[in-house]
């Protein structure tokens, strides 16, 4: 587990403490961009904040919202607690068939990826959103 917020730049970002002022975890708020509803993502638990207590704390703060996280010891007491499994996608710029030209960095090894691939690193994306 990092014991750095990796999401720590991105603008905006809330941190949830317990009681004696102890960070519990970080998250980004935000809304479904189709629906409206507000979202919890790149939530974030430092390694010494209980997932028990971070799972409760967010059930209390976020009813009714959807939550995103990488962290799967959460996302597995979210589940317990009765959290719904959700589908996330992002809207894509171009289609998938037509390839846009790949930009050449000097000292940057870049390798096309099959659909396969691509396949494998959706599903596992997929099984770590709420």
């Amino acid at each position: 587990m990092i014991d750095v917020d990796p999401y720590a730049g991105v603008p905006d970002r809330t941190t949830m403490s317990d009681h004696a002022g102890r960070l519990l975890f970080s998250f980004t708020a935000t809304e479904s961009a189709s629906t409206g509803q507000p979202w919890a993502d790149q939530v974030w638990r430092p390694s010494d904040a209980p997932v028990d207590e971070v799972c409760e704390t967010a059930v209390a703060a976020f009813p009714g919202w959807r939550l995103s996280t990488a962290d799967r010891a959460l996302l597995a007491a979210l589940k317990v607690s009765g959290a719904t499994e959700r589908r996330r996608a992002h809207t894509l710029t171009h289609p998938l068939v037509e390839l846009p030209e790949l930009r050449r960095l000097d000292g940057v090894r870049v390798e096309q990826l099959s659909l396969a691939t691509l396949d494998d690193q959706a599903g596992m994306l997929g099984a770590m959103n709420v």
